[in-house]
C-alpha cells in the first residue's frame, strides 16, 4: 500500500521545517511518496534506499535527496539518519534568489536524483548544521528560516544542482548518464572514470561506451579528460592554484598525466599558456 504524505501533515509553516533524528524504521510507513522535499543524511550503520525504482545502500557519510512525487521505501535494522523535510516553497524561494527560475524544473527533470557519499569533514560539518537546527526554539522561527535556507543554498546546490546545460545536451544524452556525469562533475569523483560511470548509472562498460561515441562522437576518456581539462584551465586562469596543485584538484592524479594532456590540446605547457594569455589581456586593456 502507498502511503502518501501532505507537507500540512508534517511540516510546521512557521519554521518551513520537520527535523527527526532516526534509529530504527517503521516499514508500515512504507513505500510513501509526498508533496515535500526531504534530505536524509546517514550517520551510522547501513540505510537501505529504495528511489523512483532503484535500490542504495547508503552508509555514514552518504546524503540522499528525496523530491515532490518520488516514491521512496527505507529500511536498516541498525541504522541511523537525520531527516531533515522542507516545504517546495523553500525551494522555490532559492532558485528565485539565484536568478536561476527553471533551477528547480532541472532538479525535476531527472529521474533520480543519486545520492552523494561526503567526505570526512563535510560529514561532520553538514551533520552539525543539521543537529543545530534542532536546538533553536520553537517559537524563533524566522532564526529557523533563515538557518534552513543558508543549509538548503549549500546541500543543494553543491550536491545535488544538476549544472545548466544547453538543450542540445539533454536532447541527445539519455537522462541515466546526465545523472552520472552530474555526479561525477560533483568534484570527489573527477579523478574517477569509466568503473564511476558504471557504478553511478548501472549500466555496463559496452553500452557506457557505445552511448559516449553516439552523444559526443568520443571515448569516455577523451570526453572526461575534457572536463578536467575546462576545470583546469578555469583555475589555472581563475585562481593562485600552483600548476602541481591544479593537476590533482582538476583529477588528472599526477602532474606529469596533466602536462601530457594540456600540451597535447594546446600544444604547449600550463604555464606557457598562462603567460600568453595575461600578455593578452595586458595587451587588449
Amino acid at each position: 500500500m502507498l502511503h502518501i504524505v501532505n507537507d500540512a501533515m508534517l511540516i510546521n509553516h512557521y519554521t518551513e521545517t520537520h527535523y527527526r533524528f532516526y534509529t530504527q524504521i517503521d516499514l508500515s510507513q512504507y513505500p510513501q511518496v509526498h508533496d515535500f522535499y526531504e534530505i536524509v543524511l546517514v550517520t551510522d550503520g547501513v540505510l537501505k534506499l529504495t528511489l523512483c525504482g532503484k535500490s542504495f545502500v547508503l552508509q555514514s557519510g552518504q546524503i540522499a535527496l528525496i523530491r515532490p512525487g518520488d516514491i521512496h521505501s527505507k529500511a536498516g535494522e541498525e541504522s541511523a539518519h537525520i531527516n531533515l523535510a522542507f516545504p517546495s516553497s523553500a525551494i522555490e524561494a532559492l532558485f528565485y534568489y539565484l536568478c536561476d527560475p527553471k533551477g528547480e524544473m532541472r532538479l525535476l527533470d531527472m529521474i533520480v536524483v543519486p545520492p552523494v557519499q561526503l567526505g570526512q569533514p563535510e560529514f561532520l560539518a553538514l551533520q552539525e548544521k543539521m543537529q543545530w537546527l534542532n536546538t533553536i526554539p520553537v517559537n524563533e522561527g524566522e532564526r529557523i528560516r533563515t538557518i534552513l535556507r543558508h543549509l538548503l543554498f549549500d546541500v543543494v546546490t553543491r550536491y545535488f544542482l544538476p549544472p545548466q546545460e544547453d538543450s542540445a545536451f539533454h536532447q541527445t544524452v539519455p537522462s541515466w548518464l546526465a545523472s552520472a556525469l552530474t555526479l561525477w562533475q560533483s568534484g570527489e569523483h573527477r579523478s574517477e572514470g569509466l568503473d564511476f560511470l558504471c557504478i553511478a548509472s548501472g549500466r555496463s562498460k559496452e553500452h557506457i561506451c557505445r552511448t559516449f561515441k553516439q552523444c559526443f562522437g568520443v571515448t569516455p576518456s577523451t570526453y572526461l579528460n575534457r572536463q578536467r581539462l575546462n576545470y583546469a584551465v578555469n583555475l589555472l586562469l581563475h585562481s593562485d592554484y600552483s600548476v602541481t596543485d591544479i593537476g590533482y584538484e582538476s583529477g588528472f592524479g599526477s602532474s606529469g598525466r596533466f602536462y601530457h594532456v594540456f600540451h597535447e590540446v594546446y600544444g604547449t605547457s600550463p604555464r606557457r599558456f598562462l603567460q600568453q594569455y595575461n600578455i593578452a589581456s595586458y595587451m587588449n586593456r
